[in-house]
């Protein structure tokens, strides 16, 4: 009798701490998903960033953890790309800007930064996935910023568009900002790869 009250006890307690582990989960994803439903208000509040005005500073981490601060980046002209592992045209571009970065590093010591919205692992695993399959090494810096949390993100990309870009000269001014099928994101394309068809370029980005 002990030993069959001993083993209701047991299970008892189980599932106490079961439906405990149960319910601080519940919380922690109604905490999340509150965060997020905030920020998504405050995405439709906020403006795309002025052209013409100076980048705004941010912080965020790379995919080794690290924190990276924009004033850790080097001075150089930059284009910040936002892209998502879940993006399908974010995964049929990435090898022509690994192609354009190499370009734009040569012809204007400028860099090309991928921004993903996703955590530093599914992001590693997605641009694994993209070198396997397209036989391409990507060696861009890339910085994780998770769409539901990351003030840099709702900052620089209000809208939570993908692919999408952010083009600030050597002197932190933002100079471009929209999607990369638009004629600004065609026109850095030509000015970092002169000898592109224009007219090819103008009709794909337009």
């Amino acid at each position: 009798m002990d030993a069959a009250w001993e083993a209701v006890a047991i299970a008892g307690w189980a599932v106490l701490v079961l439906n405990l582990l149960v319910t601080l989960r519940l919380v922690r994803w109604l905490r999340s998903y509150h965060e997020a439903d905030q920020l998504g208000h405050r995405r439709e509040e906020i403006a795309e960033l002025s052209i013409g005005e100076p980048a705004p500073s941010f912080q965020t981490r790379d995919l080794n953890g690290e924190i990276v601060r924009s004033a850790d980046l080097p001075a150089r002209e930059m284009a910040f790309v936002f892209v998502s592992p879940h993006c399908a045209m974010c995964r049929r571009e990435l090898p022509e800007l690994v192609a354009l970065a190499a370009l734009a590093s040569k012809s204007a010591d400028a860099e090309i930064v991928l921004v993903s919205s996703s955590g530093a692992g599914e992001t590693q695993s997605w641009l694994a996935s993209i070198e396997q399959d397209a036989k391409v090494n990507v060696p861009l810096r890339v910085l994780a910023a998770r769409m539901s949390t990351s003030e840099f993100q709702i900052t620089y990309n209000p809208r939570g568009l993908t692919p999408y870009f952010c083009h600030v000269d050597k002197n932190g001014i933002v100079t471009a900002r929209g999607g990369l099928h638009t004629p600004a994101w065609a026109g850095i394309v030509r000015k970092w790869n002169p000898a592109a068809a224009p007219a090819r370029n103008l009709q794909r980005y337009r």
